[in-house]
């Protein structure tokens, strides 16, 4: 291989793009004849015609057709590699692990990830979603370099650094069809204990983990949000669920939200992103905490936090 193969690769490239020698020749800072020896040196040693040079502007042949998407493609991992090396220089990560409480709104993890890829299209992400006692674990033990995770009393700040970036509320729902949503009115714990409950766990609790709002009575573990949805809506049992997982069932109806009287006040979950004091946040993780935080109000229309606020008074 030729030592300045990617130098010449893109030049050829350029003259594609901008359609002629002269513009190539400005956009690369160089002069039209040192554009045209580049390429007759490469003609050369590919020994194949590129540009059929006929006419005022340069026109691929059928080879230099195939010679620019192999171009295309090389040069586009020479810029990732460069682009890897400059932030391994910069002491930068070019990948990150996010370890995210199962009840982190999926919309604005989506929206901070989808602006995060554009200003840094070179840092790959690893997602694992986890139970809320997980990622503690993860972010501590170095498998993880953020955690996404809620902040209440079993959360130990210990060796954490972390910002709030928003909330989320968890309320007891059930399908419209469900005896207890017939009623006349509120009904009391032990009525509710009667009927099966629904819990979100992604892990099946074989280990004694903590389970947050188990009652006393039936109850079937699930381990992801379209399945208890679904399990809700066919009216197999009640849950606990975060109201960003089913505010738009709220909204038609096909979920309601009853009162119980052992219930009075929803809980707002606080969450947060975490990471170990010993590392703290610089370069693109500095960046993505920003955004989950910049977006996590934009992440959902008005009329979510409408029944938001109704829901709480």
């Amino acid at each position: 291989m030729h030592p300045n193969i990617l130098e010449q690769l893109l030049v050829f490239r350029t003259i594609v793009d901008t359609g002629t020698f002269s513009a190539a020749a400005e956009s690369l800072n160089k002069t039209v004849s040192t554009v045209s020896y580049t390429i007759s040196k490469l003609e050369e040693q590919l020994r194949i015609t590129l540009f059929d040079r006929s006419q005022y502007r340069p026109t691929l042949t059928e080879f230099g057709r195939e010679v620019y998407a192999d171009a295309e493609q090389l040069l586009r991992r020479a810029e990732r590699f460069a682009a890897r090396t400059e932030l391994r220089k910069s002491a930068h990560k070019t990948s990150i692990v996010l370890s995210i409480d199962n009840i982190f709104p999926r919309a604005v993890l989506v929206k901070a990830l989808d602006a995060f890829s554009t200003e840094f299209p070179t840092v790959s992400v690893h997602l694992c979603n986890r139970d809320f006692d997980r990622v503690p674990e993860d972010v501590l033990s170095g498998f993880a370099d953020i955690g996404l995770v809620r902040i209440d009393a079993r959360f130990s700040i210990s060796g954490f650094d972390g910002i709030q970036i928003g909330s989320t509320q968890n309320m007891l729902v059930m399908s419209p069809e469900h005896p207890l949503a017939q009623g006349k009115g509120a009904f009391s714990l032990a009525e509710l204990e009667e009927h099966r409950q629904l819990i979100l766990s992604r892990t099946p609790n074989t280990q004694n983990r903590i389970q947050a709002q188990l009652h006393k009575g039936e109850s079937w573990t699930v381990s992801d949000d379209d399945t208890l949805r679904a399990l809700l809506k066919q009216n197999i049992g009640w849950a606990y669920v975060n109201r960003h997982v089913v505010w738009k069932d709220l909204a038609d109806g096909s979920l309601v939200a009853p009162e119980c009287t052992s219930v009075r006040e929803s809980t707002i979950n606080r969450l947060a992103v975490v990471w170990p004091v010993t590392n703290p946040l610089a370069g693109p993780r500095q960046r993505l905490a920003d955004l989950l935080r910049e977006h996590f109000p934009a992440a959902f229309p008005e009329e979510f936090y409408t029944q938001f606020e109704q829901w709480a008074e």
